[in-house]
């Protein structure tokens, strides 16, 4: 059902379709099925906000007032499809991905290098000789 408003504070409008009157007010929504908003549409002062489900009655139009949603809809342009149309009125709200977490580059290692032997030098012992000159 399409949501029916007046822009602005005008006198209410009883607009008679078939055997149903609909009342359209300034701040009450009057909720119109598609099929008879089309005949409508191109009203100066009204306010039209398509639901849901008018997205699937979009596809039961009969052509004449498909061409006439078509012709009177700001977006649609002669020789877009139902489906065409759909999408443009009824855009998909579009999740933003998550932000990719910064990946830290695996450190490099270097070749692992052959440890050298290292030999220690050992301590000399005095002999008997060195002791005296030392003391």
């Amino acid at each position: 059902m399409t949501q029916v408003t007046l822009t602005n504070q005008a006198r209410p409008r009883d607009i008679k379709v078939g055997a149903t009157i609909y009342s359209i007010h300034y701040n009450q929504p009057t909720f119109v099925p598609l099929r008879h908003t089309v005949c409508f549409l191109g009203s100066d002062n009204i306010t039209f906000t398509f639901d849901e489900t008018d997205k699937k009655d979009i596809e039961n139009l009969n052509d004449y007032k498909f061409n006439e949603l078509i012709r009177l809809t700001d977006g649609l342009k002669e020789g877009d499809t139902r489906k065409q149309a759909q999408k443009i009125l009824f855009p998909t709200k579009v999740k933003a991905s998550p932000k990719p977490k910064a990946k830290r580059a695996p450190a490099k290692k270097a070749p692992a290098k052959k440890a050298k032997k290292v030999e220690t030098p050992k301590k000399e012992v005095p002999s008997e000789d060195n002791k005296e000159v030392m003391a």
